[in-house]
């Protein structure tokens, strides 16, 4: 998957971002309080609309484009507002008792140049064949169809969208009637994959990209050894104190549970997950979440370098250049030394004025465009525009 463009409305809390065009690498500067956090968490609320149906929409709205597959698409959404049910200003939790309706759906195949579905409150439109079908008004047709041949592709692109939050990453227990030595993977017909050959290194990442990363590492340390030792040494290269590392796995109260783990050069003792520190585990996180993807997928990372301590961002900012040729990224950033390992022409300034959030593209700014690379992030950060990002 790759987004092209995004439009997105919050009418329930007047926030407004107007189209933004979106590369392989998209880096979003700016002050505090701009919109930056936010419209990743808009483009998180698209995938899990399209992926789930735990989610709450109330007047939001949306236009993006995206390509999956050699295909170009365009998914636009409508919901309506609900009255009197929740004071909450911001859609980042949606807390609320009812769910919108989608009152307007399309999704076209630009490619094609044809409509797959379109609907409104009354309607819905198929391949050019009108049905008035009894629809669930709260869920978006691609959840409502996920079997059919022309939305099996729309899914899986946005099952590739992988938001890195790293507070959602602890450790994942299971229920001791399950024998953890013995989990296999299963392929997407949910048929077990024990039953048949191993898998590709490809198709395992394509597989396991909405597993929980604990999961999602005991079985490439299972399955796939020589990755796992490439993983490793990346990590070990950064912190070269740690000598070993792992998924470890203890039963306690009836339930397996697993989590990382390393050994230090010197050391005999295990330092598990709660133990480690937040740079480290951080580090770990990406180094997993970016391998893994598989290759298309969009890798969506708020304030790159929370939690990272300087030793950390070097590599951390070299994997994302090396891996942006065949994965997506969407950063936010407001350090220094990111920013400037990032090329300038990635670089996206967020300015609001008011409810209105407005992204301008670096290449767009001819201040930037001459000056040298060392003084570019000088010359950025005292431009008008940046300076006076809220207006």
């Amino acid at each position: 998957m790759e987004i092209k463009s995004f439009k997105f409305d919050d009418n329930k809390s007047n926030w407004h971002l107007e189209e933004t065009r979106f590369e392989r690498l998209n880096l979003f500067v700016g002050i505090s309080a701009v919109g930056k956090t936010r419209i990743l968490q808009a483009l998180s609320l698209v995938r899990d609309v399209a992926t789930d149906d735990d989610y709450r929409l109330d007047g939001t709205e949306w236009m993006i484009r995206f390509a999956h597959n050699e295909k170009e698409y365009e998914w636009i959404l409508k919901s309506s507002l609900i009255k009197d049910e929740s004071t909450q200003k911001t859609f980042e939790t949606f807390k609320i008792s009812r769910k919108a309706r989608i009152v307007y759906e399309k999704l076209t195949d630009l490619s094609d140049d044809a409509v797959i579905f379109e609907r409104n409150q009354d309607s819905l439109e198929w391949h050019d064949s009108e049905v008035i079908p009894k629809l669930k008004k709260t869920e978006s047709i691609i959840t409502i169809f996920p079997e059919e041949e022309v939305i099996v592709p729309i899914r899986e692109a946005f099952n590739y969208m992988i938001f890195l939050r790293t507070g959602e990453y602890s450790s994942i227990s299971f229920s001791d009637k399950l024998d953890i030595d013995n989990i296999t993977m299963r392929d997407k017909k949910g048929k077990s994959l024990k039953k048949r050959k191993p898998l590709n290194f490809k198709e395992f990442k394509r597989i396991s990209a909405k597993l929980p990363m604990p999961l999602k590492t005991f079985f490439l340390q299972k399955f796939h050894q020589k990755e796992f030792k490439h993983i490793k040494q990346e990590f070990t290269d950064i912190f070269p104190v740690v000598k070993e590392l792992k998924i470890n796995r203890i039963r306690k109260a009836g339930e397996y549970r697993l989590f990382l783990s390393i050994k230090e050069h010197g050391s005999n003792d295990w330092i598990h997950q709660n133990q480690l520190s937040s740079g480290m585990f951080s580090t770990f996180l990406h180094l997993i979440e970016i391998h893994l993807a598989p290759e298309g997928a969009v890798i969506l990372i708020d304030e790159f370098e929370n939690s990272l301590g300087i030793n950390c961002m070097p590599s951390t900012a070299d994997f994302i250049n090396e891996y942006s040729a065949n994965l997506q990224f969407i950063v936010t950033s407001h350090h220094p030394y990111i920013i400037n390992e990032i090329s300038w022409k990635s670089w996206k300034i967020v300015k609001r004025k008011g409810g209105r959030v407005r992204v301008i593209n670096s290449t767009d700014i001819p201040e930037l465009e001459t000056t040298s690379t060392l003084e570019k992030y000088v010359r950025l950060i005292n431009l008008p525009v940046y300076e006076d990002g809220i207006g």
